[in-house]
């Protein structure tokens, strides 16, 4: 093995009666200290807690853009025909336009939205998308489902 630093890679196959130990020996630290999966927790929990929905109207006669609800309190009835809704599902954007949005909720949707991943610290690669009403996706109402 002359040439190959300490990090690099080989290949080791094991047979299917090997014992675990035999596995956890190739690992630097030995055996994991991974906990039972009852010990981690509610996935749903998990998934509702970093759920987001903002409004963005111009009811009042100017734009404004306010939080509607976090976490479980995220409802699909709180969207409403004449605003534009931007949902945070914790791995997608969603940016909900009304039927009856304004023209200028409309142009200014998409704006909003990328001031909120960078407001938010979110990741740059994280999806956004447009979903009008009546046009709903699968993948957006099963946001609200947790």
């Amino acid at each position: 093995m002359t040439g190959l630093s300490w990090n690099s890679p080989r290949i080791v196959v094991l047979e299917e009666d090997d014992k675990e130990e035999t596995f956890w020996s190739y690992f630097k630290d030995g055996y994991g200290q991974v906990k039972p999966a009852i010990e981690g927790g509610e996935d749903d929990d998990i998934k509702s807690s970093g759920k987001q929905l903002y409004r963005l109207t111009d009811t009042s006669g100017t734009l404004e853009f306010k939080k509607v609800a976090t976490g479980k309190d995220v409802h699909r009835a709180l969207l409403h025909s004449n605003d534009v809704f931007i949902l945070d599902s914790g791995s997608e954007i969603f940016v909900w336009i009304g039927k009856g949005a304004s023209m200028i909720e409309k142009k200014k949707a998409m704006d909003y939205a990328k001031a909120y991943l960078v407001k938010e610290k979110k990741p740059s690669h994280l999806p956004v998308s447009i979903i009008l009403e009546g046009g709903e996706n699968e993948v957006f109402e099963h946001s609200f489902d947790f």
